[in-house]
């Protein structure tokens, strides 16, 4: 107003600031870039008429009005460039929204799909692997004797392939969990051999077992995830061996691994045969890669094994190592930082298939009742529990598990998960109920079922239930759990027609 030079900078400056403040402020909605910049704009044209009519100055008004709208139009375009720039960010948003709830269903789907499939190829699984055990048990002339263990070895490695694809389908989720606790170390370095003997004596190989002087006798970690990464070391030497043998070690995990000091447990799987190209190393522990991918291989697979062990090697913080040895043949090592328990345990005896007797503490049968809707899987449950003595009584529901258990007390009961009119969960909810308000005993309650996923497992622990059985049903695991159950199970009343099936 007082036309002079730093007055007019000062007034450009402060409009064109104004400008720009609103702008990047109100930048995310027309309507409020609007109502917050008119002001100031208003003002950026009103200022050259005033000068003209008030000072009677028409050049310093005509260049305040050129640099007026100057800066209005490219506030304009600022505004235009931002409204577009903001449209495209949300545009992508709501894509990047849509593909991760997208993902989320699909996920949700596959799990649901794997729940279901473990669930459909367990069950007819198990009726096969069961007829199939006790046909092998039974007193049979020696060519349907080797038929019946065919059977019995061609569906434990179904199972043992079906349990290696669900537990790849957990670690891709995130929902396998490592449950480290007190285990003995010789009992599992000599069952996993002792599983190969069989498969290496029928073609002339050897397995040895070495265990390094002074290792510990026991040691914190997963037991069942160590063994099965052994078991498929194991599995792998005995397949790709044709002469010699291979050897099982155990030593003091100590030096350095890479670029890290390492301590723990050292567990190595040596063969004598043929060895991997140095080329095909970096793919070995690659999923469903073969090395050999020609139509005429020699050995068959899916390629998911050595994956495995790699994936469940890593959730428990380790490394699995290969190497080909410059005699011939391969060294696969497993580093795990494992800790060495303080306290030593006897080992809780387990209940073999061969010899079962299973009974509480006064050496009287056990009373259980067993829940399952399938006739083949009641079959295979009765001809397993036939041998231990057990005086058993069948139901094919939840809600008739419940109503003989309101009845009269049972030592234990077998209970399934998936069942008709009532599911083995809500029957475990209304037992437990029960027994907390009517003051009754505790059943120990044992889930026998073929849906063996983790997140399932804890859903059951949740339930009431007491242990886990999974399906298709392994004697000695079957043994051992109703073992563990008696140990718990208090004497009972029972009358003598409680054994009707």
């Amino acid at each position: 107003m007082t036309l002079e030079t730093q007055g007019l900078v000062c007034a450009a400056l402060l409009l064109s600031g104004a400008l720009i403040n609103g702008l990047m402020v109100t930048a995310g909605s027309r309507t409020i870039t609007a109502v917050t910049l008119g002001p100031h704009l208003c003002a950026l044209a009103a200022l050259p008429v005033f000068m003209r009519i008030r000072y009677d100055q028409p050049l310093p008004a005509l260049q305040l009005l050129v640099a007026g709208l100057l800066l209005a139009a490219a506030t304009v375009a600022a505004v235009r460039g931002l409204s577009a720039a903001l449209a495209q960010r949300r545009t992508a948003e709501a894509t990047a929204v849509a593909a991760r709830r997208l993902a989320e269903a699909a996920s949700r789907a596959k799990s649901d799909f794997i729940a279901n499939m473990s669930h459909e190829i367990r069950t007819p699984l198990n009726g096969v692997i069961g007829m199939a055990r006790a046909l092998s048990q039974a007193d049979l002339p020696p060519r349907e004797k080797e038929q019946s263990l065919l059977l019995v070895d061609s569906g434990e490695a179904l199972r043992v392939l079906l349990n290696d694809m669900l537990d790849l389908s957990k670690i891709e989720a995130g929902k396998l969990t490592i449950d480290a606790r007190p285990f003995a170390l010789r009992p599992m370095l000599e069952g996993v051999t002792r599983l190969f003997e069989p498969a290496a004596a029928a073609k002339g190989l050897t397995i040895g077992l070495e265990i390094a002087p002074g290792l510990a006798r026991t040691w914190i970690g997963d037991e069942a995830r160590i063994r099965q990464i052994l078991s498929n070391l194991v599995s792998n030497a005995v397949k790709f061996t044709s002469t010699g043998g291979l050897v099982v070690s155990a030593a003091p995990a100590g030096g350095s691994s890479g670029s890290a000091a390492f301590a723990g447990l050292r567990l190595a799987v040596v063969d004598t045969g043929p060895g991997i190209d140095p080329a095909q190393m970096d793919r070995l522990f690659q999923k469903f890669v073969q090395l050999d991918e020609s139509s005429t291989r020699r050995h068959g697979g899916t390629g998911l094994g050595l994956a495995l062990c790699a994936d469940l090697t890593s959730l428990m913080k380790g490394e699995v190592q290969a190497r080909r040895r410059p005699g011939g043949g391969m060294e696969f090592v497993v580093l795990l930082p494992l800790e060495i328990s303080q306290t030593d345990f006897a080992e809780t005896p387990t209940l073999k298939p061969a010899a079962p007797a299973v009974g509480d503490g006064d050496g009287a049968p056990l009373w259980v009742l067993a829940t399952e809707d399938h006739p083949t899987n009641r079959k295979v449950l009765e001809l397993l529990l036939e041998p231990t003595g057990v005086h058993c009584r069948f139901v094919e529901n939840g809600q008739e598990a419940v109503e003989i258990w309101r009845e009269q007390d049972w030592d234990i009961i077998l209970m399934d998960v998936q069942m008709p009119v009532m599911d083995g969960l809500a029957a475990t909810r209304a037992i437990r109920s029960e027994e907390a308000f009517g003051g009754r005993r505790r059943t120990p309650i044992i889930a026998l079922t073929a849906n063996a996923l983790q997140h399932q497992q804890e859903e059951y622990a949740a339930a009431g239930m007491d242990d886990f059985v999974g399906k298709p049903v392994q004697p000695d695991r079957l043994y051992a759990a109703l073992s563990r159950a008696a140990e718990q199970s208090a004497p009972s009343t029972r009358s003598a027609d409680a054994a009707q099936a």
